[in-house]
């Protein structure tokens, strides 16, 4: 396992400092100017181009990306264009929101998308079974911002049982069921992705065990099926579990973006979506940064925790 966790540290910079790279290059080479952001469209060329001087936004593109990521080593992610404050304060912020999010609709995901999953397995080409894949099927193939929208429409402008939008009420007491209140719509419409492809990948795998020849020894040897059941899940849940993890990882840095710009909740999507309107560099930079982090550790943790299941597993082998 240690050997495991330095090899990974040792992937680590170079995953990112390519991440980094990419997004500081194509951020760069989009169309728009920051420092119209800040002054407005009828400031005149030499204010605009003092700002540029002042924020290094003349410089070469190595120098402005070999300042950044020095700073960066020293923890220091600069300050933001836009709001000028320092972006470590609003990324770590806004994760933290995210990670709320997030974890709500991943924990849901998790949770249906193995039970529906076992269910469909267990009772295959039953009328639950296809009920399931249908509905599935139907999960993988709506776009999360579709559904959001519909979900705002009849929970919210239609019943009037929910809030459209925001993380709490505008005038309150910013309280715990506060929160729980607003959580519900953008929670719902995050947890359908990955608890669908979950309950697909799950019910695929646990009929793969189900046909192999050990499944056939322990029933011949009289075992009751809950036991049988049990020996299944437990050589194929560190499968599950890697592929649960890296797809609600996926879910908290990637469909969020649409997810809390629809529902106006203020994690690292939302946040993201404002600094590329506003070409707000280092908020970009920041944002990438940290999205890497969280994945590669999820990755690991993952790896650990498969092998802390299943004592015999090795890295790219099967149970």
């Amino acid at each position: 396992m240690l050997r495991l966790i330095l090899m990974r540290l040792l992937f680590l910079a170079p995953v990112l400092i390519g991440a980094t790279v990419i997004v500081f290059v194509l951020i760069r080479l989009a169309p728009g100017d920051p420092t119209q952001t800040l002054l407005g469209p009828n400031a005149t060329e030499a204010a605009r181009e003092a700002l540029r001087s002042e924020l290094g936004l003349n410089d070469p593109l190595h120098i402005q990306y070999g300042k950044w990521l020095w700073h960066a080593v020293q923890g220091d992610l600069g300050n933001s264009i836009e709001m000028q404050v320092p972006v470590l304060g609003i990324v770590l912020e806004r994760f933290a929101n995210t990670l709320i999010l997030g974890l709500a609709s991943g924990f849901v995901g998790l949770v249906v998308g193995i039970s529906v999953g076992i269910l469909s397995a267990i009772w295959k080409n039953s009328v639950f079974d296809r009920a399931a894949l249908f509905i599935s099927m139907l999960g993988v193939s709506l776009p999360s911002y579709w559904l959001s929208v519909v979900l705002i429409y009849v929970f919210a402008v239609k019943l009037g049982w929910l809030p459209t939008g925001e993380m709490y009420a505008v005038i309150g007491d910013r309280s715990l069921g506060d929160l729980l209140v607003h959580l519900l719509l953008p929670a719902g419409s995050a947890f359908v992705i990955p608890a669908a492809l979950i309950a697909r990948f799950t019910r695929t795998l646990v009929l793969e065990f189900i046909g192999q020849d050990f499944v056939t020894g322990l029933r011949a040897k009289g075992l009751p099926e809950w036991r049988v059941l049990n020996h299944v899940l437990r050589n194929a849940m560190p499968q599950i579990i890697g592929m649960a993890g890296v797809q609600i990882a996926y879910q908290i840095l990637g469909q969020m973006l649409f997810i809390e710009v629809v529902f106006s909740w203020p994690g690292i999507g939302f946040q993201i979506f404002s600094a590329v309107a506003s070409r707000d560099f280092p908020v970009i930079a920041g944002i990438v940064l940290l999205a890497s982090l969280v994945f590669i550790f999820v990755n690991l943790m993952i790896e650990i925790v498969a092998i802390m299941l299943t004592p015999r597993a090795r890295l790219g082998e099967s149970a």
